[in-house]
């Protein structure tokens, strides 16, 4: 999310939205930046006013998925349903989510496309598979455009030291 916003922020005018981050990221100095409290509708409804397009990348990762599997469900999947509901009662255009690859399955293995079939269990992937699927409902009966990306990992330096991704082994290297 952090080198996204990065990139994007070169050229466009984005809000960046966190429940972690207590201060304004001296990284993303052209945006704007706001606190978000995802059990508390009023806080989602406030950052999704005026925007034309949510780019969603927040979530547990595999191990606190892992885990805590209620928790995972609560937030990739509930919270994701929520703010998808908000985005769609204030207008927002588009709503694109930052899925992965490993709804397939896991290890990643033969050809996968997407009429391969969603069958992994891990409560990381069922969690991000049923995001998707609200999504994919609130598409079908054209209340919002968009689409779910699902990424297999991606590499590189996260843009904040106390990003939680450090147990992906090309970040730890």
């Amino acid at each position: 999310g952090g080198c996204l916003s990065k990139f994007l922020s070169r050229q466009h005018n984005i809000t960046l939205c966190s429940s972690s981050l207590l201060n304004h990221p001296s990284w993303l100095k052209d945006c704007i930046f706001s606190n978000i409290d995802w059990f508390d509708k009023e806080s989602i409804s406030k950052v999704c006013k005026n925007q034309d397009l949510i780019i969603h990348a927040a979530g547990m990762n595999a191990q606190a998925c892992f885990s805590n599997p209620k928790k995972a469900f609560e937030f990739n999947s509930e919270l994701t349903n929520k703010l998808l509901g908000v985005a769609i009662d204030n207008n927002v255009a588009k709503f694109y989510y930052f899925s992965t690859a490993h709804v397939y399955c896991n290890p990643l293995k033969n050809t996968i496309d997407e009429n391969s079939k969603v069958l992994n269990i891990h409560p990381y992937a069922a969690s991000q598979a049923l995001a998707e699927k609200y999504l994919f409902n609130q598409i079908r009966q054209n209340k919002i455009s968009g689409c779910a990306i699902r990424l297999s990992n991606v590499f590189g330096a996260p843009i904040h030291k106390d990003v939680n991704v450090w147990s992906l082994l090309i970040h730890n290297l």
